[in-house]
């Protein structure tokens, strides 16, 4: 966090990432200060429910202006989703994807870290 290539992105359901729901019981509702969403539907193909090709994935990441060289780490409620969507990353070429495997609940579980939360409209 902190340097410019780094993009942080909150795979959960939108709902979670506005912080309207805490689905798992977490302490506090919302997301990472300056997360985009990048829900894990952006990977999946819900049809066949496999993982999107590789073409498809670096188009969902290139709109989110999402390169190879950006050092993209991703993050969930406690690191099932974002494992997943950091191992689609990276067969999709983008081989500096990292998932943050404590995930939302260990970060809004410690009152010391930081949470925004989209305002309701």
């Amino acid at each position: 966090m902190g340097k410019p290539t780094t993009v942080i992105a909150d795979v959960r359901t939108l709902p979670e990432y506005e912080g309207k729901i805490a689905p798992f019981k977490e302490k506090r509702k919302g997301h990472l200060p300056g997360a985009i969403h990048l829900p894990m539907d952006n990977f999946i193909d819900i049809a066949s429910g496999r993982f999107k090709t590789a073409d498809e994935i670096k188009a969902e990441l290139e709109a989110k202006g999402i390169t190879k060289d950006t050092d993209l780490v991703l993050y969930d409620t406690c690191g099932v989703r974002a494992g997943f969507a950091a191992m689609a990353c990276r067969m999709a070429g983008f081989g500096k994807a990292k998932f943050y495997d404590n995930g939302f609940q260990a970060w809004a579980g410690n009152d010391m870290m930081p949470i925004e939360v989209t305002e309701q409209q």
